[in-house]
């Protein structure tokens, strides 16, 4: 069973394992602009949520809390527990908790990402708007948006 619950700094350290772990499965490494470093200073300045089962950290998710919206920054799963439903339990909690707040939902993912987009089109995300050239590999990033109003 799995249990969401809001991560405290002492996940940390597995927070940023299950991101590396994860960015080795990557198809557009460039998707993934996340070392380490970068994600421990991240997890200073935002909202961690993650997912436990069997006492073990297996997926988080980071996000912002703008004025009208939640913004995902990173979304990860250990790549031992991708495709069991780990990364989907997140992003509907997230949902869920943004409704409760009359909020949406926003994140950006690499337009080759073909797998991402159909999971976030999936969860009721619909494309907002691409920016061109946003990624090191020259790629474009589709800026996606869950609007908690169109989903009570």
């Amino acid at each position: 069973m799995i249990h969401i619950k809001p991560a405290i700094q002492t996940d940390w350290p597995q927070i940023i394992s299950i991101a590396e772990a994860a960015k080795t499965t990557l198809e557009y490494p460039a998707a993934f602009n996340w070392s380490a470093e970068t994600l421990a200073e991240e997890l200073n300045h935002v909202f961690t949520i993650l997912a436990e089962q069997s006492e073990e950290v297996r997926g988080f998710v980071c996000y912002r809390e703008l004025s009208e919206a939640f913004e995902i920054s990173v979304l990860a799963t250990h790549p031992s527990f991708q495709r069991t439903g780990i990364q989907t339990e997140l992003v509907l909690y997230l949902q869920k908790l943004a409704a409760t707040h009359n909020k949406n939902v926003w994140l950006e993912v690499h337009q080759k990402n073909t797998a991402a987009l159909g999971f976030y089109q999936k969860l009721g995300f619909q494309t907002l708007r691409i920016r061109s050239h946003y990624y090191s590999d020259g790629g474009g990033a589709v800026v996606m948006g869950w609007k908690a109003s169109e989903n009570r």
